[in-house]
């Protein structure tokens, strides 16, 4: 009997334990995986907040408050399935760019490593810099951001000057004049943009391996935001006018306005033409003495070619002498006409063309002694 007695005594024991342990074993448990559960969905969060491409350190600690500006759904966006068509567009105000407004094309994709968290990407491109977000909102909050980041004084640059070493000097129109502010350096100010990217070269020529003919490369920051090199430039003196193509356009820079002339195809023909009409309207205005001041130079490689199959053959050759190597030697310059005006290049791969109403007035510009034959 007391074996029994015994045994139930110790199973009511272990009974007892159970009911006092058990519960506080689950609770335990409870509170550990809820914790667990807590921390991984503020990591969730905070990985559908993180950009996939990380975002200089000022735009991120500005990512504060409403976009500066509007989503707006582009309704032809369904017009290209592999995402060549912006899906959006970010719309805020010109301010540099004149009246109006700058609309930032977004681009939409499918994350090429897609993850519970990033399914798709939304991504635009800002002076130069990709901007990646997992949704539009964010996105929105990063342009914006970039975009205080670029305004000074409340305005966007309208050019940038490219340094042999990688680096960048922004170019903003200050009244009738431009202003670049060199990192570390002085603020330069011209009234025209020619006379500043030659300024700039000459204060960094003790700094810097000598650049190209002209000065630093140059990028022209469109009403897009994106930043193109120019295809060509007018010059004349100190007028140095950057032409960018753009939406089936060729634009020219003059000064303070645009000039749009379409290139419908023909873009040798365009350039000529668009340059024949600023020369005239510089001529007009007192900018230069004679139109066939204003010469075409720093043509890029695709344009000069097309200006070289447009204008051959030739009609006559400039014969002129040239002091290369050191010795004077004739050279004979191809010589073509194009509505009324006779024009040929200073160099063989056609990055340079001069310009005359006749024969002695091309003579002239391109300054070296010749004659036509």
């Amino acid at each position: 009997m007391i074996p029994e007695v015994a045994a139930a005594g110790i199973f009511f024991v272990l009974l007892a334990a159970a009911w006092v342990v058990l519960p506080t074993l689950f609770v335990h448990r409870e509170r550990v995986e809820g914790a667990a559960r807590r921390e991984r969905q503020r990591q969730v969060a905070a990985e559908r907040a993180r950009p996939a491409a990380a975002l200089p350190a000022g735009p991120l600690r500005r990512l504060r408050g409403a976009p500066s500006g509007r989503l707006v759904r582009n309704p032809h966006d369904g017009d290209s399935p592999n995402g060549a068509v912006p899906r959006y567009f970010f719309v805020a105000d010109a301010l540099a760019h004149g009246p109006g407004e700058v609309r930032v094309p977004i681009y939409h994709q499918l994350n090429p490593q897609p993850d519970l968290l990033r399914k798709e990407i939304y991504w635009a491109e800002v002076a130069g810099t990709r901007l990646e977000a997992g949704n539009l909102p964010l996105l929105a909050e990063a342009i914006s951001a970039e975009l205080a980041r670029l305004r000074l004084g409340g305005a966007l640059p309208r050019y940038w000057f490219m340094l042999p070493d990688g680096g960048s000097v922004p170019v903003f129109a200050r009244g009738d004049a431009f202003e670049a502010r060199v990192p570390g350096g002085p603020r330069l100010r011209e009234q025209t943009l020619g006379r500043l990217r030659r300024r700039l070269a000459e204060y960094l020529a003790p700094f810097e391996e000598p650049a190209a003919d002209g000065g630093p490369a140059v990028l022209v920051l469109g009403a897009d935001l994106r930043c193109v090199r120019p295809v060509a430039a007018f010059a004349a003196g100190g007028l140095w006018l950057p032409v960018v193509r753009t939406d089936g356009a060729l634009v020219v820079e003059e000064e303070a306005q645009r000039e749009h002339r379409p290139a419908d195809g023909e873009e040798a023909a365009a350039l000529l033409s668009l340059r024949r009409r600023v020369a005239e309207r510089l001529a007009v205005r007192g900018r230069v003495r004679s139109p066939a001041e204003v010469r075409i130079e720093e043509v890029e490689r695709r344009t000069a070619e097309l200006l070289r199959r447009f204008l051959s053959p030739p009609v006559g050759r400039l014969a002129c002498l040239s002091a290369d190597g050191g010795s004077l030697e004739q050279v004979l310059l191809p010589v073509f006409r194009f509505q009324g005006e006779v024009l040929c290049p200073g160099r063989g791969d056609f990055s340079v063309l001069y310009f005359g109403r006749d024969e002695e007035e091309l003579h002239a510009q391109v300054g070296v002694p010749g004659r036509v034959i």
